[in-house]
Order: C-alpha cells, then sequence, then structure tokens
C-alpha cells in the first residue's frame, strides 16, 4: 500500500497547492486520508438541495475529528484526490467502502449538479450498513444520481446508489447513500425503502 504510514491520525495543516489556502484538517495520516465532510442523516442539513453542495463555505469548520458533529471542510473544494472513503456510522458501528475516482475536488465533481456514474454494484453499497433494503431495479449509482424524470418526489443522492419498484429509472424511492432526498422523508446519509428501511447514519467522506 503506497498510502501506508506510520503517522498517527490527527490534525495537520494542508496546502493542496501553491495558489490556495494553507489550513488544517483532520487526516488519517497512516492510510492517507483527509476528512471533507461529516453527515448527520437525521437532519435536512446536507439534503440533496442544500447550498452547502455547490457553494465553497465551510460549516463548523472546527470540528476536527471524527465525531458526529456536522462538518464541511475547505477540503472539500481544494483537495485533489483519486479515491473517496466512504463510512457510515450506525448504532456504533462504522462501515466503510472505498471509490476509486479522481478529481480535482469534491467540489467539482458535485457542485455543477452533473450526473457522473461509478461501478461499484448494488451489494457493495449496501455494505455501508449491516441491514440495509433496496429495490430492484434502475440501479443507478455515482455522483449527483437522480431519476429521469428529475421530479421531486423521487429519489436523490449527491453520493449514493439509487433503485426502483418499477422497471425502469423514471420513478426511482429507494437509496443508500448521502445527500440524499425523497419527498418529506428525513434521511440524508443512510438507506430509504419505504416500510422496508429507513436506517439514519452518520456519514463521513474522505478523500486521498
Amino acid at each position: 500500500n503506497k498510502y501506508k504510514s506510520d503517522k498517527k491520525s490527527g490534525l495537520y495543516w494542508l496546502k493542496p497547492s501553491e495558489q490556495g489556502p494553507t489550513f488544517k484538517a483532520y487526516c488519517d495520516a497512516s492510510e492517507g486520508w483527509t476528512l471533507v465532510m461529516k453527515i448527520n442523516g437525521n437532519k435536512q442539513t446536507f439534503k440533496y438541495g442544500s447550498a452547502l453542495w455547490s457553494n465553497k463555505e465551510p460549516l463548523n469548520e472546527d470540528s476536527l475529528s471524527m465525531n458526529d458533529v456536522e462538518a464541511k471542510f475547505a477540503s472539500y473544494w481544494t483537495v485533489p484526490f483519486t479515491e473517496l472513503r466512504l463510512g457510515m456510522k450506525s448504532k456504533g458501528i462504522t462501515q466503510w467502502i472505498t471509490v476509486s475516482y479522481a478529481a480535482i475536488s469534491l467540489y467539482s465533481l458535485i457542485s455543477d449538479g452533473r450526473y457522473r456514474s461509478t461501478h461499484l454494484g448494488k451489494s457493495k453499497w449496501r455494505s455501508l450498513l449491516s441491514h440495509t433494503s433496496m429495490q430492484p431495479n434502475c440501479n443507478r449509482e455515482g455522483f449527483n444520481v437522480k431519476g429521469d424524470r428529475h421530479a421531486s418526489t423521487h429519489a436523490f443522492a449527491r453520493i449514493g446508489f439509487l433503485a426502483n419498484n418499477e422497471n425502469d429509472c423514471h420513478t426511482p424511492d429507494s437509496f443508500v447513500g448521502f445527500g440524499t432526498s425523497l419527498r418529506s422523508v428525513v434521511n440524508t446519509a443512510g438507506n430509504y425503502a419505504g416500510s422496508q428501511a429507513n436506517a439514519k447514519a452518520i456519514g463521513y467522506i474522505m478523500v486521498r
């Protein structure tokens, strides 16, 4: 593993580019990960339509740890990466997946609202939580994920996986993901599938 290091996790000063700012970030230095965002699925702070996904404004930038306080850091718009590490904490247990995707920043992937696909598969996304339920069809994943009709009554995810009961992607109404929205459902990080599942998590997004 080229990222392996003897350094300890904690706070580090980062300067990703010569022209950019110097700022303090939380890093899992043993593996090379930088914390970008923390989302509480029980709150609407990071719902799909929140301006926090499309601006360069921090939130609770002093909450530089792996606690449950929602936050968005300068690393969201400044740190380039080739991989994301996505985690969901539920009932004290955090489960992780890694997504290979290169970008100059997470902001550059998400802020324009354009759909960008990934290819992890449903089982990988479902592994973020111990018990999940998803509908059988559509199976669309990636960044800025939405149904074909883009209606507010259907599911959206800034990062995640959508599924549908019908054999199309017109009206998806189940998800696993981060920055999620579906009608009046309050679940912005977790898994939702109607009466079958509504698991809310603390979501962590890291990059390297």
